[in-house]
């Protein structure tokens, strides 16, 4: 009888311990899973252009360049050049919203290039969602910090859109330790799509002809139909 009940509590005890051990293991498990799934964002200063018409045929090849994975052995450049009001912008900003909308994984990132502090506003913002430690401090590297959280592989899919990249002299000048374009993170699971007016910026970012979508000013049809639209409301 003693021995029974000896074995029955020698095999309970190893249940329970082998039951514990499981339990832990699922919820280290459990924990990584949290940890290393990474979270999407959605920094887009901008509300979605509710009269945006036409330029289906220049979005279209927009969007089918810069979904990241499209070069899973890259991180892929695309520029929309033209003349300054023809409509990048917008173009990109609809861009950002349908990348939303189809790629439920993927984080999308604005900064624009009008100067090196907004540059520097934009990444600090970025770096503050994705929680990267120290991105507040008096004597943080901001544009660093931000290129290396983008750079690694736990950041996820990304679109960055680099607006206004005109100014060369911004952007790959050497009046700071580090030249702006320097700071443009790497990321086989990133997209960086740019607007700019100025071709040089193009070439000396190394971006590929068949990634440089030429936008011209809309046709005269997109023109009617949009003043159309803007009468209608009014």
């Amino acid at each position: 009888k003693k021995w029974q009940n000896f074995a029955a509590a020698t095999a309970a005890s190893a249940t329970k311990a082998i039951l514990e051990r499981y339990v832990q293991t699922d919820k280290v498990r459990e924990r990584l899973v949290e940890e290393t799934s990474p979270q999407r964002h959605w920094i887009v200063p901008f509300g979605r252009n509710k009269d945006f018409l036409g330029r289906e045929s220049i979005l279209a090849q927009v969007l089918e360049r810069i979904p990241p994975g499209v070069d899973e052995d890259d991180c892929q450049r695309t520029a929309i050049e033209g003349l300054g009001g023809v409509g990048k912008t917008q173009i990109a900003l609809e861009a950002a919203f349908r990348v939303r909308d189809e790629h439920q994984d993927c984080s999308v990132f604005w900064v624009p290039v009008v100067d090196a502090t907004s540059f520097e506003n934009a990444y600090r913002e970025i770096g503050r969602q994705l929680k990267v430690k120290g991105i507040d401090e008096d004597k943080a590297d901001v544009r660093l910090l931000v290129k290396t959280a983008l750079s690694h592989e736990r950041a996820g899919s990304w679109l960055l859109i680099v607006d206004n990249a005109d100014d060369v002299e911004l952007l790959f000048g050497d009046t700071e330790p580090m030249a702006l374009c320097d700071y443009l993170p790497f990321s086989r699971k990133g997209s960086i799509l740019f607007t700019t007016r100025n071709h040089e910026a193009v070439v000396r970012l190394d971006i590929p002809e068949r990634n440089v979508i030429i936008t011209a000013e809309m046709s005269r049809a997109e023109a009617v139909e949009l003043l159309q639209r803007n009468l209608k409301g009014n």
